[in-house]
């Protein structure tokens, strides 16, 4: 429990991408099932906030599935995807970004 509370806060100080791989390693557990979902939450987030959009939109995803009436997850994904999109588009990946700009637009 303290290595989650430890991957929370690297996350909400700014040092998001170090939480990554404490949130993974979390994973990798056995876990109650409300831990894991708070734990693939905190991961997403993560991942979001490390500049890792492609991966926070799988998380979101994910997350998501398991729960469709999540409104809260959806919201995030949705703002992952406008994230990736804008990060695929910066970089003349317009197609791909037109994609994922009209997925978020969906949700």
């Amino acid at each position: 429990e303290i290595l989650k509370d430890y991957a929370d806060q690297l996350t909400y100080s700014g040092r998001a991408a170090q939480a990554v791989p404490l949130y993974r390693e979390l994973l990798s557990g056995e876990r109650r099932p409300e831990e894991i979902r708070a734990v693939e939450r905190g991961l997403a987030l993560a991942l979001a906030r490390s500049g890792r959009a492609e991966e926070a939109v799988a998380a979101w995803e994910r997350i998501v599935a398991a729960a469709p009436g999540d409104a809260d997850a959806r919201s995030n994904l949705r703002e992952a995807l406008i994230a990736s999109a804008r990060d695929l588009a910066s970089r003349d990946q317009n197609a791909r970004s037109a994609t994922l700009f009209a997925r978020a637009i969906e949700l």
